[in-house]
């Protein structure tokens, strides 16, 4: 399966924030939007980076007084590990786990056109699983079984 296909059937936009926007602000779209990460974008919309509600957490944790102050470019992830929309799952899978990030923008001709979390592609990657077990079993049953 490639990202393409986990693309047709999540619903909604990618979530952004501006780079002069507050970690309130970004706490504040995660909570209401029920994700985990948003894109954080220059004033122009060019893509800087991601913020997670992770890194959320840490800021806060180490600077209480902080969330109404701090802009999310201070905390935002700049190096960044993007995907294509041709991208087999197997590899964006390996890709996070050796970067130990769960949330991937997907990038097509340098546009935005996804976000994908680790929940994606392990759902992805079991209904891959599901399908290779119902072939395979129909194959071991042999026709008409």
């Amino acid at each position: 399966m490639h990202l393409h296909e986990l693309l047709e059937n999540k619903l909604g936009e990618v979530r952004q924030i501006t780079t002069d926007a507050t970690i309130h602000a970004a706490i504040r779209i995660m909570s209401e939007h029920k994700i985990g990460s948003l894109m954080v974008v220059s004033n122009k919309g060019e893509i800087f980076g991601i913020v997670t509600e992770r890194d959320c957490l840490h800021a806060v944790a180490d600077a209480p007084n902080s969330i109404k102050t701090t802009q999310v470019h201070e905390i935002a992830s700049t190096d960044l590990v993007v995907a294509e929309p041709k991208d087999d799952l197997r590899y964006v899978l390996n890709v996070m786990r050796k970067k130990n990030c769960r949330h991937v923008p997907v990038v097509e001709d340098g546009k935005l056109c996804g976000m994908i979390s680790i929940r994606d592609v392990a759902l992805g990657r079991l209904d891959e699983a599901r399908t290779e077990l119902k072939f395979l079993r129909s194959y071991i049953n042999g026709p008409g079984a």
